[in-house]
């Protein structure tokens, strides 16, 4: 029904905007924009699902600066592998199973550089604001100090993803092959090894059986440990992974 009713809505445009003087040479163009779907964005972000990694609960951790640390070997693919940034919403109950969750804890986990120098602020993210396009133009550009992944919210009609997006400019000396449009959001290298990966997992909530909810949601951005050890070296400052917490009420 929706499809059918932008169907009829475009169809008359052209003559809409005529009639109320509306129109210009780029008018329909950037509408156009505006109402496709970002479609490449949404199949690179469900290819990119996985099982939940062996992370611990989010109400577990304790906000702080750690080092980053190598992945485990609970996951062949990625054993060794060095985590740039984490996010993930866990739907707490502290009641009955059976009624809905009242707390909703959120971890924000993220690389940064030079953090004694670039100290972000209390409602801040260890993410900055970037385009997802990235991935298909080689990263973005970002400060020398402060966080070092990107991340971009991207809402249409189709449904809401949100991405981590990798630090192009920290990452010049290698030549990655950017994602394909129906593949997982990778970065491959030129002998088409993964090097660059972002994940994302759901799990469904199993007490909650007329509705379509979800006990956790979470989303990661993992590099190759050659590829993090170029991270360091065009770094002026040693990386650390910043871990900040939230709570609200569900």
């Amino acid at each position: 029904m929706l499809e059918t009713a932008i169907h009829e809505a475009l169809n008359g445009l052209h003559a809409y905007l005529w009639k109320t003087g509306q129109w210009q040479p780029t008018a329909e163009a950037s509408i156009l924009e505006t109402v496709l779907p970002h479609a490449k964005v949404h199949l690179g972000f469900y290819a990119s699902r996985i099982p939940r990694p062996t992370y611990a609960e989010p109400e577990t951790c304790n906000a702080q600066l750690n080092d980053v640390s190598a992945l485990d070997s609970s996951d062949a693919s990625a054993s060794g592998w060095r985590r740039l940034a984490y996010l993930e919403s866990h739907w707490v109950r502290t009641r009955n199973n059976y009624v809905p969750p009242e707390l909703q804890v959120s971890v924000y986990a993220g690389a940064v550089s030079g953090f004694g120098q670039a100290r972000l602020g209390p409602d801040s993210l260890p993410f900055l604001r970037c385009s997802v396009d990235g991935w298909w133009s080689g990263g973005f550009r970002g400060p020398d100090e402060g966080p070092i992944v990107g991340m971009d919210n991207v809402l249409d009609w189709p449904g809401y993803s949100c991405v981590f997006v990798p630090p192009g400019h920290l990452l010049l000396p290698f030549q990655f092959s950017p994602p394909q449009i129906n593949g997982p959001l990778v970065w491959n290298d030129t002998s088409g090894k993964p090097a660059v990966r972002f994940r994302q997992w759901r799990i469904l909530d199993s007490h909650q059986l007329f509705t379509d909810s979800s006990s956790h949601e979470g989303m990661d951005l993992i590099v190759r440990p050659d590829v993090f050890a170029q991270l360091e070296a065009n770094c002026r400052a040693p990386i650390r992974e910043l871990l900040m917490l939230r709570e609200t009420a569900a």
